[in-house]
């Protein structure tokens, strides 16, 4: 299996940090691969970044609105038809800010606790599907908290318990503009920023779900916005404790 993650909301000023991804069968990220690169041709788009999409920036700029919302609907197809599952976890900035945790968790910020969390959505999909084989992880590359994300995950499959639990075979940080898969990631990373700040505003002034993330979740998707204790919990406890607080993760199906 191979799972791909992306990031969105870590630029300055963002309420939430967001960390998401799918998992593939090898197979099914190869037919994704060869999907999504026929879409992006079709709608003469070199690579596919979700919130140029958005706001008809860059490439996007020489789509109309309706050609953009044609490219979005086809590519969420190809996830839907590709992926086994999706995951998103989110932290706000403000929660992190309570954080009393010195060292790796302290200066790697939101970000880090978000990939922790993602890697243990994948062992709590592993376990309930008894699934028994390997996994590889593909994060993006270029990332400022890269370094510290990796010396984490070597951490981590470096026990020979969490190794066990990870399925690990491998990680790597790639070029989303060559990584298809990075892309989905990409994606969702941006549908569900979108949707923590949404449903944060009063209701009365609340708009409705973006169609896009309402169409993605038709995949089953495993989502968990952390809190201040959430975060605390993490430093104190670890991975395990995180493995441990998979069981109150909300599965959108």
């Amino acid at each position: 299996m191979q799972a791909y993650f992306d990031e969105s909301g870590t630029h300055h000023g963002s309420p939430v940090v967001c960390v998401a991804g799918y998992l593939f069968s090898e197979q099914q990220a190869l037919h994704l691969d060869r999907e999504w690169a026929e879409a992006l041709r079709d709608f003469g788009i070199s690579h596919f970044h979700a919130v140029d999409c958005a706001h008809g920036k860059k490439e996007f700029s020489l789509l109309t609105k309706q050609r953009r919302t044609d490219l979005l609907v086809r590519l969420i197809g190809i996830i839907k038809r590709r992926a086994e599952f999706g995951v998103a976890v989110t932290v706000s900035e403000t929660d992190f800010g309570q954080l009393d945790a010195p060292g790796v968790w302290g200066a790697g910020g939101p970000y880090v606790i978000c990939a922790a969390q993602v890697l243990s959505a994948v062992v709590a999909w592993a376990d309930k599907f008894q699934y028994r084989g390997k996994i590889s992880y593909f994060f993006e590359r270029g990332h400022r908290h890269q370094e510290i994300t990796n010396r984490v995950i070597r951490q981590f499959s470096a026990s020979p318990n969490l190794e066990s639990a990870l399925r690990y075979w491998s990680h790597t940080f790639e070029q989303k503009k060559t990584i298809r898969p990075l892309q989905a990631a990409d994606l969702l990373a941006y549908e569900w920023t979108k949707e923590l700040i949404r449903i944060n505003v009063p209701q009365n002034t609340r708009r409705p779900m973006r169609r896009s993330l309402e169409s993605l979740l038709d995949l089953t998707h495993l989502q968990q916005h952390f809190k201040a204790e959430h975060i605390q919990m993490f430093a104190d406890g670890g991975f395990g404790a995180l493995v441990e607080h998979t069981s109150k993760f909300n599965i959108v199906e």
